[in-house]
Parts: C-alpha cells; structure tokens; sequence
C-alpha cells in the first residue's frame, strides 16, 4: 500500500513533537526552578507531569537557557543557576569598576584641593 502526496506529507508532520514558544519554554523553566526552590529537587520531574512534556526537552532547553545565561529565576542568589549567576556577577563587577572610578575621580579633588592649601 503507498501513500499518497498528502498522505506522507500528514504522516511526516505528525512524527515531529509539538513545537513550544519561547514564552512556554521560559514558564516551564520558571516552574522547575521554583519548585527546586521550595523542595530542594524534583522540579523537572514536576514539569513533567504537570506539562506533560518529555523530560529530554526539559532538559534540554535548561542546558540552552543556562548556557545563554537566560534562565528565568526569582529567588534569592544562593539558590541561582550557574548561568544567571555569572550574569549577575558580571553586572556587580560593572558597578565596582563604575564605582571605583567615581573614588578616584574624588580622591583627585581631594588632592588637588589638599595641595592648593
């Protein structure tokens, strides 16, 4: 029995998963961060039966989010993904070295005052 044009179009669409938006990845992930959050583990496992979605996809779109530093988290540092907390470190480090040239630029006045007397 061969199938038709339409048919093996159908019959290849309906072996590829559903397609997810960058938004329900984010919930997803959201979810197991803060079911981790309050359990200390099992929030893959949580978004799993509540998503109903693969544990691999899961996975995987937590391997991509960290690694772009991109994981929606809401909860005290300690508990951070690596990726986001790198993010934030780079973002405190920007601010010491903001920080450290407004000191030096003070110290300049102050001396510059300091020797004018």
């Amino acid at each position: 029995m061969s199938l038709t044009m339409s048919n093996k179009k159908n019959a290849t669409s309906s072996l590829r998963g559903k397609r997810y938006t960058l938004q329900e990845k984010a919930d997803v992930l959201e979810f197991v961060d803060r079911y981790n959050a309050e359990h200390g583990r099992g929030g893959q496992t949580a978004a799993t039966k509540k998503f109903q979605l693969s544990p691999l996809s899961i996975s995987s779109w937590r391997k991509q989010a960290i690694s772009r530093g991109t994981l929606p988290y809401h909860s005290p540092s300690a508990n951070l993904p690596v990726g986001r907390m790198i993010s934030q470190l780079q973002e405190l480090h920007e601010r010491i070295i903001e920080q450290e040239q407004v000191i030096q630029r003070l110290k300049a006045k102050f001396d510059a005052l300091k020797a004018s007397l």
